[in-house]
């Protein structure tokens, strides 16, 4: 877990060949740019990336829906709000399984 270490940059596109990942928690950082593709994680059950600074379009070829755990793409659900007044700014439209079952907004 990366949770909270005031980590920033861009999240390396190279995160996609840790294909035995399961638990991906990278929430309440500096990170920006896009949200990773996370397609070939296969194994992933949980996510966390909010409380960040990502921004843009996310994309339709990660399969949000197939989560098992928790998926968080914002703090909009959050009990535990960000440790900074600030969240990821996603661009509308956003693809249906990430708006539903990631908790994510766009602007």
């Amino acid at each position: 877990r990366m949770y909270t270490n005031h980590m920033s940059g861009e999240i390396p596109a190279a995160i996609s060949a840790l294909t035995n990942m399961k638990f991906m928690s990278l929430g309440d950082n500096d990170f920006t740019g896009p949200a990773p593709d996370l397609s070939a994680l296969s194994s992933m059950t949980d996510v966390y990336l909010d409380c960040n600074h990502l921004s843009g379009v996310v994309t339709n070829a990660t399969d949000w829906g197939s989560y098992t755990g928790k998926c968080f793409l914002d703090a909009s659900t959050l009990l535990e709000k960000c440790s900074k007044p600030t969240d990821n700014t996603f661009s509308c439209p956003l693809p249906a399984n990430a708006k539903k079952t990631c908790h994510a907004t766009c602007k």
